[in-house]
């Protein structure tokens, strides 16, 4: 019985159906909703709309199919039978790598040897002296009597097993990424903390299947843009962590902390804006965040008003037309455009500092610090997936380039003189290997083999 269930789990169609059946889990996982993508009021509207239809999905957990117990004990077997299967690879190549007296074959009868040639021996010349040629070109060699048994890169089938290991470790890395990666994006101001609320992110994140988000804590202390002949070439940005460290982050180097990376992924202007009525009283202020840099426009509201913003970073008129002379922020200025219901009411130009009537009202831009967008991801499997990719890399080039030669051989006398019969055999590269099997004949030959 146990033998029965042992060859099942071991087996290669289980292997295959293990396949399909994940390959099955994730299609569905795309077809289906999933609770932790969708946002909490889309799958509320979805289950007033079809309430018998999720709630069947509900019980049968296909609304959060990736963890559930069918799909985690597909995984389960899935990496069973493959850890079953390298099992049984390991005698085979133990059996490979070994050098065995059984293994001291005649070559003429010896099969699987297509390689064959008779090197006649100089009268010095013995086994001795053929076995410590064959070892001067890197065979191993195991000797009895008037035969041998020579080996090159005699561990290369353990290749084969780092290979398969190698897939165990990515498709593990693999796993671990899906099932606890989170994604999102996050707005921050000079000033700003990060305190690792979903709240604070600029949309709803993908949310892990296993795992918390991220719990970094930092603020984000200056943002430097760096400017080379009027064009922005770079961002500085210094933060200061949760233990009061102060990190450099730039666009080639994320921040990196809690198996999480901050990557910059867009520099904005967040001015402080101040809406005052006739008589002064304030009615609104904020930072507001605008993504304006690259000329397009961005909104924003503010008592009940809307306006419109396009930034000029460095202001110039000319016949009365508004505009920048370069990308570089030297004199830095807002175009406002004032709406209520869709109908404008007031347009104008405000610089950094200024204070000027808008309409009805007083408007003051104070000052000028800027935000920028992180890309926020989070996951856990990547160093195990990039090892399993190194893995992988380096078995293959240890198979490939480093690549087994073995060769048997006997000396015989033959009317009055000693002939050595070989014979051998090469994983890869046959042609190269006839050429070296010739070059060791001509070694064993030479007057100095031996010596």
């Amino acid at each position: 019985m146990i033998r029965t269930v042992w060859r099942i789990l071991s087996s290669i169609r289980l292997t295959l159906f293990l396949i399909l059946s994940l390959v099955c889990v994730f299609l569905l996982g795309l077809w289906i909703p999933q609770k932790s993508v969708l946002q909490r009021d889309l799958y509320l509207q979805w289950q007033a709309q079809a309430p018998a239809a999720v709630a069947v999905l509900d019980a049968l957990e296909l609304t959060s199919i990736y963890r559930s117990p069918i799909t985690l004990t597909l995984w389960g077997l899935f990496f069973l039978n493959l850890s079953l299967v390298m099992g049984q690879r390991i005698p085979v190549v133990r059996s490979r790598i070994a050098l065995r007296a059984d293994r001291l074959d005649d070559p003429e009868a010896a099969a699987g040897f297509p390689q064959q040639m008779q090197v006649p021996l100089p009268p010095d010349r013995g086994i001795d002296q053929v076995a410590q040629a064959v070892e001067q070109a890197g065979y191993t060699v195991l000797r009895a009597r008037d035969r041998f048994v020579a080996v090159k890169n005699r561990l290369s089938p353990v290749a084969n097993l780092v290979f398969h290991f190698s897939f165990f470790l990515v498709l593990l890395g693999g796993v671990i990424s899906v099932y606890t990666r989170f994604a999102g994006t996050v707005d921050l101001a000079e000033g700003e903390a990060f305190r690792g609320d979903l709240t604070q992110y600029h949309a709803y994140p993908h949310l892990p299947q296993v795992g918390a988000p991220p719990q970094a804590q930092f603020v984000v202390e200056r943002i430097e843009p760096e400017v080379t002949e009027g064009t922005q070439t770079g961002l500085r940005i210094t933060l200061s962590d949760s233990g009061g460290a102060r990190q450099i982050v730039d666009i080639n180097r994320p921040y990196r902390t809690d198996n999480t990376s901050f990557v910059i992924r867009s520099l904005g202007v967040a001015p402080l804006i101040v809406l005052s009525d006739r008589q002064r009283r304030e009615l609104d202020g904020a930072y507001v965040k605008l993504n304006v840099l690259n000329g397009k426009p961005d909104g924003f509201t503010m008592a009940g008003l809307e306006f419109i913003a396009t930034f000029y970073p460095d202001h110039i008129e000319r016949y009365g037309v508004d505009g920048t002379q370069s990308e570089e922020i030297r004199n830095p200025a807002f175009l406002l455009e004032m709406r209520k219901d869709g109908r404008l009411l007031a347009r104008r130009v405000f610089k950094v500092g200024e204070t000027g009537p808008i309409g009805d009202y007083r408007l003051e831009i104070r000052e000028m610090p800027y935000w920028v967008r992180f890309y926020v991801v989070k996951e856990r499997g990547l160093a195990i997936l990039y090892t399993g990719f190194a893995a992988a890399t380096t078995a293959l080039i240890w198979r490939l380039l480093f690549y087994r030669r073995e060769i048997i051989g006997i000396v015989r006398q033959e009317d009055g003189s000693a002939v050595l019969h070989l014979a051998g055999r090469a994983e890869f590269y046959r042609v190269l290997f006839a050429d070296e099997l010739q070059d060791l004949a001509d070694a064993i030959r030479s007057p100095s083999s031996g010596s």
